[in-house]
């Protein structure tokens, strides 16, 4: 019987005990004699859609701007503008770009330079000569490398957009990369 007393005695202070402690430390239930003020509701979780909000974690802005808009992002009619007066005269002779691709869209003064209003004469259109007397027809004169070295960059351009002493002008805005890297190789050096 000794047995049975410790632990009733055990069994009979826990089950006073044990509510007790949690009327005195906030766990248990509030009497109207509580010290403690009643605690404040939760907020109510904000719910959208029915099933909680739609993400977790708000994405975060990012930090880096969109370029501004160049060549790249024209339409085919802001291209076609900065041709119209081109194709008044090269007409058939001419390949409208030389690139193949329906995602390039290039007016020609975008890469040769030069005036695209209609109704303008060839002087008024074309990019003008330094030095006249070697241009005096369509046709490369003898020496025309030598001959450019004497001519305004914007000339070598409208001649020759991919020369690479305006390539990065002409073609950088999309190629930048390969103008840099050209430099460097067999195409401009020839050792």
């Amino acid at each position: 019987m000794r047995r049975f007393i410790p632990i009733a005695l055990i069994l009979g202070w826990l089950g006073f005990a044990i509510p007790l402690a949690l009327t005195q430390d906030g766990l248990g239930p509030r009497t109207s004699t509580s010290q403690n003020p009643a605690p404040t509701p939760a907020p109510e979780p904000l719910i959208l859609n029915g099933l909680g909000p739609d993400v977790s974690v708000q994405p975060m802005k990012p930090s880096a701007k969109l370029p501004a808009k160049n060549w790249i992002d024209q339409t085919w009619d802001e291209a076609n503008r900065k041709s119209a007066g081109c194709v008044e005269c090269h007409t058939s002779t001419d390949a409208h770009t030389m690139h193949t691709s329906p995602n390039v869209v290039l007016g020609c003064i975008d890469c040769h330079g030069g005036n695209a209003a209609r109704g303008l004469t060839i002087a008024e259109a074309h990019v003008q000569p330094q030095n006249p007397e070697f241009w005096r027809t369509s046709a490369n004169p003898p020496n025309a490398t030598v001959v450019l070295n004497h001519e305004s960059p914007e000339f070598i351009q409208f001649v020759n957009p991919g020369d690479l002493r305006v390539a990065k002008k002409a073609c950088g805005l999309c190629h930048g990369d390969i103008v840099d890297r050209v430099g460097h190789s067999m195409m401009n050096h020839g050792a």
